[in-house]
């Protein structure tokens, strides 16, 4: 065994195949999303695996669209090529820190140059992808946190469908010190919280709760960008997908939003005292429900848009409400259109 590369068990790409083709058959289904944080697999040989089973989904006549999550790593132009044409609707990506020295703390065998490469495999091809972050961590820094928010602002808040997902602060907080306390863990197998800077435990804090509040509104928009992808797929229409579409401005518009909202918190709740941040906490939660308020807007017109694209395409549209309503695939050319112009002004 190569110790080298983690133990890693895949199943056949013929089976899989079967498997999506029965539950389509039988049931209708044609939205499924594969579930492990590596789905391309750590060998060469797993790469030939995804080509076969490329080749077999191509076998259902653009009925049925996956999503999966991989690593910055494995995202290879051929591979991902022949993933889009099968299907591939999207790609969850754990790129987690833009910084070097955190990336090799967290072993995550990446770089910024291999996240670079990712991002430029996927806006090449146009997949949309759900970027997801590790902002604080028992051993970040200040600085850290500056370079990731760089990265971001660079790359994700003009003309993209690379949509911020989670933001965790996730370690030296006290959920952590919950989680463990509620599994009765041994006091000496339970991890160490000192934080290398204690400043940024503050920021952790607020930013819990601050995120939270915020990710509403990105589920509702991530669906809609697989929605949009579904039904131009049916369509053979994925090549009209300009930088002007309503979905990726809707993307890049709650991309910035995110991101000024973790820059004030880090302006303002770095090294802040504990009796200021509930406070504080209460402000960006206004923050957040004054831009949902804008926002919803938006994304209920946008709702309107893929709708339309839905019934063009013969796919239906799912009932589930959206933040403030439910929005039902019934609207005419009239309504599309002036859904159109209030979003371009």
């Amino acid at each position: 065994m190569d110790r080298a590369i983690p133990p890693w068990r895949s199943r056949s790409a013929g089976s899989v195949y079967s498997e999506i083709r029965d539950l389509h058959s039988r049931f209708g289904a044609d939205q499924f999303l594969f579930v492990d944080d590596n789905f391309v697999g750590p060998r060469p040989e797993h790469k030939e695996d995804l080509r076969v089973f490329a080749s077999l989904m191509s076998e259902l006549e653009r009925d049925v669209v996956f999503g999966m999550e991989t690593h910055p790593r494995d995202v290879d132009l051929p591979l991902f090529a022949d993933l889009k044409r099968a299907g591939l609707a999207f790609v969850a990506i754990g790129f987690e820190t833009y910084s070097t020295s955190q990336l090799r703390n967290m072993k995550k065998g990446s770089s910024p140059g291999i996240i670079d490469d990712a991002l430029a495999i996927l806006k090449e091809l146009r997949v949309p992808s759900y970027l997801n972050t590790i902002l604080v961590d028992d051993r970040s820094t200040l600085s850290d946190l500056e370079r990731t928010l760089v990265f971001l602002e660079n790359n994700l808040t003009d003309q993209t469908f690379n949509l911020i997902g989670h933001m965790e602060a996730r370690i030296g907080t006290e959920m952590l010190h919950r989680i463990h306390g509620e599994y009765n863990l041994d006091e000496r197998k339970r991890p160490h919280y000192a934080m290398h800077d204690e400043k940024l435990r503050s920021v952790s804090r607020i930013l819990l709760s601050a995120m939270g509040a915020n990710y509403s509104l990105t589920q509702d928009l991530w669906r809609l960008l697989w929605l949009e992808w579904r039904a131009l797929f049916k369509l053979d229409a994925l090549h009209e997908i300009s930088p002007s579409s309503i979905t990726r401005q809707l993307v890049a518009e709650k991309n910035r939003f995110t991101i000024e909202l973790v820059r004030h918190v880090l302006e303002k709740g770095y090294g802040m005292a504990d009796g200021e941040i509930p406070g504080f906490i209460r402000d960006i939660r206004a923050q957040v429900d004054e831009f949902r308020t804008s926002f919803v807007q938006k994304i209920e017109l946008c709702f309107m848009w893929v709708s339309y694209l839905c019934q063009q395409s013969g796919k239906s549209f799912p009932q589930f409400k959206s933040t403030r309503t439910s929005i039902m695939p019934n609207f005419d050319a009239d309504q599309l259109w002036l859904a159109r112009m209030q979003l371009e002004r």
